[in-house]
């Protein structure tokens, strides 16, 4: 039987904020634990970071491969389970900028997600990633 996602409530919640039980089955604890090194989800409530980790998927990118590039439409929130990510910018002079460098456990696309425009930034795969999808946003 597959886990399901359960709802924002307070009779699911224990007194430190997280699940009263153990990490739902679909929930690897070497996942959870490898995203709570990063300071933005180690900060999330127990129960929102599992609600992230329910509702997210798995996939692979090759290197060389672009997660999403300047201009594309919000693609969601995007965490980095393996490898490692350039976000690049253009500078005024229209050379290529390394803005951000995101290795395992980093989250990009937060921008998109709050304001609903176009990816600033391009993500190239410098190396195999593994990423984590939470979230896709409707067109």
């Amino acid at each position: 039987m597959a886990a399901t996602a359960r709802p924002f409530t307070e009779h699911n919640l224990n007194a430190k904020g997280g699940h009263a039980d153990e990490l739902p089955a679909n929930i690897s604890p070497a996942k959870k634990g490898l995203f709570s090194t990063g300071s933005w989800f180690a900060r999330l409530p127990d129960i929102l970071q599992d609600e992230l980790l329910l509702a997210g998927r798995q996939r692979q990118l090759a290197v060389g491969s672009m997660l999403f590039r300047v201009g594309d439409d919000p693609t969601g929130l995007h965490g980095l389970l393996g490898g490692e990510l350039h976000v690049i910018g253009s500078a005024p002079n229209g050379h290529d900028m390394l803005m951000a460098i995101h290795r395992s456990g980093d989250w990009t696309g937060f921008l998109t997600c709050i304001d609903r425009k176009a990816h600033p930034f391009s993500a190239l795969a410098v190396v195999d990633c593994t990423i984590f999808l939470r979230l896709v946003l409707p067109r």
